[in-house]
């Protein structure tokens, strides 16, 4: 939550920039979120490392127990959709929806068959739950919303001048 509240202005800056033709601008600011996104790793992995100790101070010894695993695929899950989120953003700033429109109709099919694959095929249990999210993102990682496409519109940008 605190990395989309410092992500939330992007949108909208990313489409001015965008509009005024300031590569400058986005790549800094790619390089900015970028770096958030590292620091903000690095206090997840702090949290995962002591999840057992703080689930038990706050759920009671006993009471509740939570299993390593899934703290460890809860923290995949989040750091991914972290990481695709800025590009997503981004992206949405020029308009280019056409492709994560497409992702949109595809991604929860895909989650859905990921996920009883998991369970049925691999016996994965509920972790499937947070793996197939991941895979279903492929949005925010694979196809227009990630790096490569962010790289790609670079491309096109220098191509341009």
């Amino acid at each position: 939550m605190i990395f989309n509240i410092f992500l939330i202005p992007f949108w909208s800056a990313s489409t001015e920039a965008y509009q005024k033709n300031d590569i400058n601008w986005i790549r800094n600011g790619m390089k900015r979120y970028n770096q958030l996104n590292l620091l903000m790793l690095f206090g997840f992995v702090l949290m995962l490392f002591f999840s057992g100790p703080f689930y038990r101070l706050w759920l009671g010894e006993g009471k509740v127990t939570i299993q390593f695993i899934w703290s460890f695929w809860g923290f995949v899950y989040f750091n991914v959709m972290m990481y695709g989120s800025k590009y997503v953003q981004f992206l949405n700033g020029i308009s280019a929806l056409r492709l994560q429109f497409i992702a949109s109709l595809i991604s929860p099919f895909l989650y859905i068959g990921v996920v009883l694959t998991l369970i049925k095929v691999f016996h994965l249990g509920l972790y499937s739950i947070f793996i197939g999210a991941v895979i279903a993102n492929f949005n925010g990682l694979n196809t227009g919303s990630s790096p490569v496409s962010y790289g790609d519109q670079q491309e096109q940008e220098r191509n341009l001048d």
